[in-house]
């Protein structure tokens, strides 16, 4: 994990119904982040955003309740799509979007399938990040 360097895209082994994670991402000099997450399992995956900040790089007690639309200009942290939220469930194969916003130092994604996928099934996730000033 290097300061304001997204984690190269990664592919985790999702083959149980035991939760899996992605690497962590340390967002301390980014303004906002976006995510795409693939499922690329034959399986639902419940997909949660962990956000922790500047004392818990190890993510030891994450926070994971999400924010919430506010009326006025503000962005939300967590799903894009398919509404804002801490969590998505993305069925078999397909796609889904995550924004981080604000003083977060750092994130990841829990991984949780609904049922066991098949042995070698996997999730794929890829970060963009946008610099504070850009």
């Amino acid at each position: 994990m290097t300061r304001g360097i997204p984690p190269v895209p990664e592919t985790i082994d999702v083959e149980n119904t035991d939760p899996v994670y992605s690497a962590v991402a340390d967002l301390r000099t980014i303004g906002d982040a976006i995510v795409r997450v693939t499922n690329n399992t034959n399986k639902n995956v419940v997909v949660t955003l962990q956000l922790s900040i500047s004392d818990d790089p190890a993510m030891a007690a994450p926070y994971e309740t999400g924010e919430a639309i506010d009326t006025g200009d503000r962005v939300i942290s967590g799903p894009i799509t398919p509404a804002p939220a801490p969590t998505m469930t993305l069925a078999a194969t397909a796609i889904g979007y995550m924004r981080v916003s604000g003083a977060w130092s750092y994130a990841r994604f829990e991984l949780g399938p609904a049922a066991a996928p098949g042995v070698g099934s996997s999730a794929t996730i890829v970060w963009s990040l946008k610099h504070r000033g850009d």
